[in-house]
């Protein structure tokens, strides 16, 4: 029976490396590392998190993406992320607090998951007020200032900015081997002409408004992606024309969207289906 129970093993193995299942595979020994904002503190298990202390506070929600992918590799998390945090945050850390830059000196880590780069301009703030509360036009002055400033994070010309600062450190506080991913931000409206029910506070936002928000965090994604790949790290595109068909982004009525909704007690943040579909997407791309 020994000698059987080898040979089951044996095929078990093969059958996994075949067909590609997780289930199956030997664990890897090592460490998910996540740094960054609020896109990756996670949600609660029931109900919606609160952001009141989000200023000062650096939480964690129980159910995180940055686990779920460490369950899926095999591997242990660690998340030091926090709500509100900026490129120069993870450098020198936060109200006196450890730069979280500073974890990275563990030689155990395998992976890292960076979601950084959307809080550095308050002007994303009022962005998004224009956007919903008012009529705004591309003539608007806080959208030509936000629209202006992405290159400070990231000169497609000079290699410069404030995401290299960050990317500069991180490359070279890493092992070798040790596989980077850069998260995109995944705010985006669905067109007016798309045809549909969407929630209420959608229903004022026109067409040219949808362009601009869309233009605007378009800006930012290609800020990040363009930096990442300077640096040879692995953009995680976050937005596919599939969602809209799939109810997945911000004005679906649909409860396994991305987004939380405008108005909700933490809009423009991932819902729980969006840390899993985050999830997802980073291991669909650790897999490639």
């Amino acid at each position: 029976m020994k000698r059987a129970g080898v040979v089951v093993a044996a095929l078990l193995v093969a059958f996994s490396g075949i067909t590609g299942g997780s289930a199956l595979a030997t664990p890897q020994q090592g460490e998910v590392l996540t740094l960054g904002d609020s896109y990756e503190v996670g949600v609660p298990k029931v109900g919606l998190p609160s952001f009141a202390d989000a200023a000062t506070t650096c939480f964690q929600q129980p159910i995180q993406a940055s686990a779920i992918v460490a369950s899926g590799m095999g591997m242990t998390s660690k998340n030091v992320a926090c709500s509100n945090a900026t490129t120069t945050e993870l450098i020198t850390g936060r109200n006196g607090g450890v730069p979280q830059l500073n974890s990275l000196s563990d030689p155990n880590i395998k992976i890292v998951r960076v979601s950084i780069g959307g809080n550095d301009y308050h002007e994303l703030d009022e962005y998004y007020t224009c956007i919903v509360v008012k009529q705004c036009f591309n003539g608007d002055k806080t959208l030509k200032q936000l629209l202006t400033t992405f290159p400070l994070l990231w000169n497609n010309q000079t290699h410069t900015g404030k995401l290299g600062d960050v990317y500069s450190i991180i490359k070279s506080r890493i092992q070798p081997g040790t596989k980077v991913l850069i998260e995109g931000y995944p705010v985006y409206f669905a067109p007016v002409s798309f045809g549909r029910i969407e929630v209420p506070l959608c229903w004022g936002i026109n067409q040219t408004e949808r362009n601009i928000a869309n233009d605007g965090i378009s800006g930012l994604n290609s800020a990040v992606k363009s930096a990442a790949a300077y640096y040879g790290f692995t953009y995680v595109d976050p937005f596919a024309s599939s969602w809209f068909d799939k109810n997945l982004d911000l004005c679906s009525i649909s409860g396994s969207k991305y987004i939380q909704t405008i108005g909700l007690p933490i809009p423009f943040h991932p819902t729980l289906s969006g840390v899993n579909t985050k999830a997802a997407h980073d291991l669909a791309t650790l897999h490639q």
